[in-house]
């Protein structure tokens, strides 16, 4: 998603980063989407002037992409703590009933 000028743009004109000091102009994202598909969110390049080069979009594509990676290693790693606490509990438990 591209706004050229932000300022022109009602869902965010009311915005207090376009309407404040910071007189941003320009405002593009991509979105970022988990191995399954599901949409978590965007990551997004904001600017006083209004451009992007095919740099700028490859480079946030990167690093939406490297973000998602991230994300999903969190996830991953949370799963397998979870999974060996449950092992951790079941052993511990056992262990009471052959004492």
């Amino acid at each position: 998603m591209v706004f050229e000028d932000v300022k022109k743009e009602p869902c965010l004109i009311a915005n207090p980063n376009v309407i404040r000091d910071m007189g941003l102009r320009f405002y593009a994202n991509v979105p970022m989407i988990t191995h399954d598909e599901f949409l978590i969110g965007t990551l997004c390049i904001i600017y006083k002037i209004n451009r992007i080069t095919d740099s700028d979009w490859e480079t946030l594509e990167e690093l939406a992409k490297t973000t998602m990676n991230q994300i999903e290693l969190m996830r991953s790693s949370l799963d397998k703590i979870d999974r060996l606490r449950t092992t951790n509990d079941y052993l511990d438990t056992a262990s009471i009933d052959l004492a």
